[in-house]
């Protein structure tokens, strides 16, 4: 206290004097001589009383993406440092970088790409990245099911032209997929493109396009390229080589004043938000404006890192990825692209003029050392406190934050690594108390983490210095078992941090929604059920894959639309489902249901559907959206029809059974009754002369009561009552009789094949009976040719019949599945249509203009008094199969 007061004596004798005016005359003209020998010095204390127009050129639109510098202009900081701003939205015409380089702007904000124009010689340098995290995305819709890079081959993918889409070529590169195995499609901009199905993949900012899908409700995947390890710089504040040699106290006051928007615009959204829509008139939401505020926190983690905070090892990652990619050269140098805001000063003049300095300023000098101390004891101080109240901040963040994060110290060249720090968040997740952890290697901790492969990551990390993430991955050991995502970085102390979530849940949850989703998609396919959702707002419809598959199409390869969808419904059915859907709309019903007809169109197959749909409404009545199934029923509509053919087939054979009742009865009476005429008839000629008149009549009378007793005989034969004489005979023998019999009815033009078994062929019957059915079957077949060209084969075999394959005629409890014989008659005459063939064992039915009589009704019941069958297959024009089946006699 004593010397400083003896001082200020000293100092007011030395300069209150005229001497001492002097001297400080001659003081103040040196010090004006060193302050204008300074680079940029003259012009900017020409301008002290006048702002600096200053031009700041942005990549893109106004938008919280830019909060920091439109806060700095709102909070005078760029005023306070001299300068007027004009901050300039950018387009895809107007490109930072470009204005920059042009001499347009004094300043501009770039993505990653800074870094290649630096890399191909552009005189660029970044002056400090905002966005710790690139906020570049692959946005896709969930339903087109691509949730990692390798989900994008054979798809559309839109990226930014040229030199921009580095990001997303170095994560193809990284999962080994090449260009060319992508269709890239330029970038339009528009993210309507990704709704409307233009493009499978878009190029996006985490902080913008999701908003829009999330405003729609459309379920979205974001694919991040930091899980694949790029993790780039994201907006970085850049300026010229020239601008910052020429004017370098401009450009760190420039900067300055940035990051001090930043630390402000971060600390109050809500106000920047208000400014953009007052002042800047930004097109967007409110709402839009809060989502991309929160989106930008996690990128630019303002409570964790310095904002602006750059490491030059980053930034040599950033561009070994660009030469990697073959979009740089390896022999590049980053020197002085990355800008230092505290370089060592250039004291060359300082110390030529130094000796004049030391003479006349000893007690000068003396007086600013005490000046100085004085300051630099209160800036210590200020900045002790402010150390003191980031590392509250610090410690506060890393006990409540919800992610893990631990702090390793290497030892033994690290081979292993100890822990220093392990905050409350990584404690539960591993079970652990922070006695168990501190000074404790981490392969003793977590034995396991080597076969995990994070171990592997700390050791590159901390021998390297670049960042690394290593994706989710299971570890597993005696105490526990959980999920984990990893991103690893090194601080300049030499230690290393592991920030980690534990995503446990998220899996379980993510295998529980697979298999839930798997189970519906199964029911699904199981019960022939799909489902469909119509947004009427956006004219938005989707179909479940079951949709698809009903349809006999295949998911992506049609565009989806309610026009579409009626394109396929069967013609007769397509207004009555147009109006059922639009009924429900006009009147206020909540739904409708309705069976229609559809046609696939892979096949041209006629399917059976059942739909059911209902509604939703907004508070005017409006629908705002429909949803449905679909169910094809083709297959119950079978069962339903094959009900209705046996009810019709048990109502058939009662019929016949009561008929061939009735008929029986008939039979036998007027077989009795023709016995009585026949006997009296035949004793009447006896008993008459010849040669009397009525001798003939009494004849002719004989003779039509014979033919009229063989009606009795033909009914009896048709109920299968005559009695049969069974014997075994050669069944072979037994056609071959029957062909010579009617050979007199082949004509010429008529090629008679008769293929013999290798041995007799035996069954039981009654050979003139069966006689009779050979009969009618050979004749009908030399009908059908009608005298022209043709072939008749007769064959014989064995083989199993099942007995429910028989014709409703034949049908009869006492039949049974098994081996029979048959005899084949084949030939290539007119056939018989379809509709006729289940009723040509009815009685006196022909397809010829004169009827035959009973025709193959006479066989049914001979077949059926043998327990046998006939069974017959006809194509029109083609010929007509028959074959009668007798038990085969087997042992």
């Amino acid at each position: 206290m004593n010397f400083t007061r003896s001082l200020a004596k000293l100092l007011h004798r030395v300069f209150s004097g005229q001497t001492g005016r002097y001297f400080l005359i001659i003081v103040m003209t040196i010090c004006s001589t060193v302050a204008l020998s300074q680079p940029g010095r003259a012009q900017q204390l020409g301008k002290k009383n006048n702002l600096v127009q200053i031009t700041l050129q942005l990549p893109w639109h106004h938008q919280f993406q830019f909060a920091g510098y439109y806060a700095a202009i709102d909070q005078n900081y760029y005023k306070d440092a001299g300068f007027n701003v004009t901050v300039k939205s950018g387009s895809p015409t107007r490109r930072s970088i470009d204005e920059v380089l042009a001499g347009r702007a004094d300043y501009g904000v770039a993505r990653s790409e800074l870094l290649l124009h630096r890399l191909h010689g552009e005189p660029l340098v970044a002056l400090a990245a905002v966005f710790q995290h690139s906020a570049i995305v692959f946005l896709a819709k969930k339903d087109s099911k691509i949730n990692t890079p390798q989900d994008m081959i054979g798809r559309k993918v839109m990226l930014l032209p040229g030199n921009d889409a580095a990001e997303y070529m170095a994560v193809f590169r990284n999962e080994g997929i090449a260009p060319d195995q992508v269709e890239i499609i330029p970038s339009s901009f528009e993210i309507n493109d990704l709704l409307e199905g233009k493009t499978d993949v878009f190029n996006a900012y985490v902080t913008n396009e999701p908003y829009y899908l999330k405003q729609r409700n459309i379920p979205a995947t974001v694919i991040k390229p930091v899980t694949y390890g790029i993790d780039f710089y994201g907006d970085t504040l850049f300026t010229s080589e020239q601008k910052l040699n020429t004017l370098p106290n401009q450009v760190k006051k420039f900067r300055l004043a940035s990051l001090r928007g930043w630390k402000y615009a971060m600390a109050h959204p809500d106000e920047i938000i208000d400014l953009l829509k007052d002042k800047y008139e930004v097109a967007k939401s409110i709402d839009h404006l809060r989502f991309e505020a929160d989106a930008m926190r996690p990128l630019i983690l303002p409570d964790l890192i310095e904002i602006g905070h750059m490491n030059p090892g980053r930034w040599r990652y950033m561009a070994e990825t660009y030469v990697h990619l073959g979009m740089a050269e390896p022999n590049y140098s980053l020197d002085s692209f990355v800008y230092n805001p505290n370089p060592e000063p250039d004291l060359t003049r300082f110390y030529r003029l130094m000796w004049i300095v030391i003479v006349l300023f000893v007690l000068s000098g003396i007086t600013m050392l005490i000046y100085f101390n004085y300051r630099l004891k209160r800036i210590v101080r200020e900045r002790t406190n402010e150390l003191a109240n980031q590392e509250i901040r610090f410690r506060e963040t890393f006990n409540n934050i919800n992610s893990c994060i631990a702090i390793y110290k290497a030892i033994e060249n690290g081979n292993d690594f100890i822990f220093l720090d392990l905050n409350p968040a990584g404690l539960r997740s591993s079970k652990l108390q922070k006695q168990d952890v501190l000074g404790k290697s981490v392969r003793r901790v977590f034995p396991n983490i080597v076969e995990m492969g994070l171990f592997e990551v700390f050791q590159r990390v901390w021998q390297t210095g670049v960042a690394e993430n290593h994706p989710s991955a299971l570890y597993k050991d005696q105490r526990i078992e959980l999920w984990v995502e990893n991103y690893v970085y090194k601080l300049p102390s030499d230690e290393i941090v592991a920030v980690y979530d534990d995503i446990t849940k998220r899996k379980q949850a993510e295998e529980v929604l697979e298999e839930s989703k798997n189970l519906l998609a199964k029911s699904q396919d199981i019960a022939h059920i799909g489902s469909w959702q119509l947004d009427r707002r956006n004219n938005l419809l989707t179909w479940s894959d079951e949709v698809y598959r009903i349809l006999g199409l295949k998911p992506q390869e049609f565009k989806v639309t309610y026009e579409a969808f009626l394109e396929m419904i069967h013609p007769e059915d397509r207004t009555m489902v147009n109006s059922a859907y639009s009924d429900s709309l006009g009147k206020g019903i909540g739904g409708y249901e309705i069976e229609h007809r559809i046609i696939r169109q892979n096949t041209g197959e006629v399917r059976y559907v059942y739909e059911k749909c209902e509604h939703y409404r907004d508070a005017t009545g409006s629908v705002i959206r429909s949803i449905g199934i679909v169910q094809d029923i083709t297959e119950l509509k079978g069962q339903e029809a094959q009900k209705i053919k046996i009810r019709r087939q048990q109502e058939e054979l009662k019929r016949l059974a009561s008929l061939k009742t009735m008929a029986g009865a008939i039979a036998h009476r007027f077989n009795n009754s023709m016995t009585a005429v026949l006997g009296n008839l035949e004793l009447l000629e006896m008993t008459i002369a010849a040669d009397l008149p009525e001798s003939k009549n009494v004849s002719d009378a004989l003779q039509v009561a014979r033919k009229a007793s063989q009606i009795g005989s033909m009914m009896l034969t048709y109920v299968g009552q005559r009695v049969l004489k069974l014997s075994t005979i050669n069944f072979v023998d037994l056609a071959r009789n029957s062909i010579m019999e009617l050979k007199s009815q082949f004509l010429p033009s008529i090629s008679l094949k008769f293929t013999s078994p290798p041995e007799p062929l035996y069954c039981l019957m009654d050979r003139l009976q069966m006689k009779e059915v050979v009969d009618v079957v050979l004749t009908n077949a030399i009908e059908s040719l009608e005298g022209a060209t043709g072939t008749i084969e007769i064959s014989f075999g064995t083989e199993k019949y099942k007995t429910s394959s028989f014709s409703i005629a034949f049908q009869s409890d006492d039949l049974e599945d098994g081996l029979y014989s048959f005899c084949q008659i084949r030939d290539t005459g007119n056939g018989i249509d379809i509709e006729d063939l289940p009723k040509i064992f009815e009685p006196f039915f022909t397809t010829k203009f004169v009827g035959r009589g009973l025709g193959l009704a006479l066989t049914v019941g001979i077949m059926r008094a043998h327990h046998g069958a006939l069974t017959v297959e006809s194509i029109p024009d083609q010929g007509t199969t028959v074959r009668i089946l007798l038990p085969a006699i087997t042992g």
